[in-house]
């Protein structure tokens, strides 16, 4: 799998940005037998929870066929 984003998904003011983005890793690496559509929406709902949204977020996964 391929995740290209914007840095409005794993910056959080005074999180650090290598552990956000080790969590967004985490997230994608459970996501086997799933469309991409499915972890796309929740990786994007935890990041608009997670922190105040005052940046954009933008986010493409691509995954080969199987």
């Amino acid at each position: 799998m391929v995740a290209l984003y914007t840095n409005g998904l794993v910056e959080t003011p005074g999180a650090d940005i290598e552990e956000t983005t080790a969590e967004l890793a985490t997230q994608l690496s459970r996501t086997q037998d799933e469309t991409m559509d499915a972890p796309a929406d929740r990786l994007v709902r935890y990041a608009q929870q997670t922190s105040p949204q005052n940046d954009d977020i933008a986010l493409l996964l691509l995954n080969r066929q199987r």
